[in-house]
């Protein structure tokens, strides 16, 4: 991706986000985070938006679950934008004050830094200049972690 237009055209909406993220994350089908199992529908109450039930464990879950996006309420465009925006240059060093990605993202001072400091544990500073590849990166990185927590 070379632009913030590129990232706005081919994830206009918080679904179509959630839907790429399943792709990357699930290519055949969804998989329980906490057991491992296939055996997974759609969760019950419509009124949540993407969520998947876990007949085994009983336990629902989304694609977020074991990622950085997992436990924040930040739309995924602003998680995508920002890490759009922090590749852009060769490290993170450039935007040291979290002023100015919250100006650009229309969100708190401290939310900018969480977020940052999220990215920076998770070694989004890599020196792949590719976005979709990062999110690959990540989106198998978290399921490997969900493997390991399996009892």
């Amino acid at each position: 991706m070379k632009s913030l237009k590129e990232v706005y055209e081919r994830w206009p909406t918080e679904e179509d986000c959630i839907e790429y993220l399943e792709k990357v994350r699930w290519p055949e089908r969804p998989l329980c985070p906490y057991c491992q199992s296939e055996k997974v529908s759609f969760h019950r109450e419509k009124s949540r938006k993407r969520r998947w039930q876990c007949d085994p464990c009983s336990k629902s879950f989304s694609v977020t679950v074991g990622t950085i996006f997992h436990h924040t309420h930040i739309d995924l465009r602003k998680w995508l934008l920002l890490i759009f925006l922090g590749r852009r240059g060769e490290n993170w060093r450039w935007w040291d004050s979290s002023e100015v990605y919250a100006a650009a993202l229309k969100i708190r001072r401290p939310t900018a830094g969480s977020m940052k400091k999220r990215l920076e544990e998770n070694k989004w500073q890599s020196k792949k200049d590719d976005l979709i590849e990062s999110l690959k990166l990540s989106m198998a990185k978290g399921q490997e972690e969900s493997r390991a927590r399996k009892p």
